[in-house]
Order: C-alpha cells, then sequence, then structure tokens
C-alpha cells in the first residue's frame, strides 16, 4: 500500500477534511528528540508519519 500510493489515497479520501480543519499551515512544529522510544517505533521511516507540510499537498 506504501509503494503503490494507495495508503496516501485512502488516508487523503479518510482524513483529508478533517487534517485541513487543523490549520496545520498555522502551527508551529517543533521536533523533539527522545532516548525514551521503545525499538519498534520505526521514527526514521518518515513515510509512515503525517507531514503537516504535504497534508495540504499530496504527491
Amino acid at each position: 500500500m506504501r509503494k503503490d500510493g494507495s495508503f496516501d489515497a485512502l488516508f487523503q479520501k479518510n482524513f483529508a477534511q478533517a487534517v485541513a480543519g487543523l490549520h496545520l499551515e498555522r502551527h508551529v512544529l517543533i521536533e523533539l528528540k527522545t532516548p525514551f522510544l521503545p525499538p519498534w517505533v520505526r521514527i526514521e521511516h518518515k513515510e509512515l508519519w503525517l507531514d503537516p507540510v504535504m497534508v495540504g499537498n499530496p504527491g
């Protein structure tokens, strides 16, 4: 689903309106580094995390 884009299409279809209502472009993003995340949290895989910059501009 991730490689063929179907996950992003599904996310956009079901959540784009709700995310747009958050007006993330008005928010300040503060990235925090934490050593307390368990090893199974794949923080290095950026494609698994919501990117507020890309929310209104998918693809």
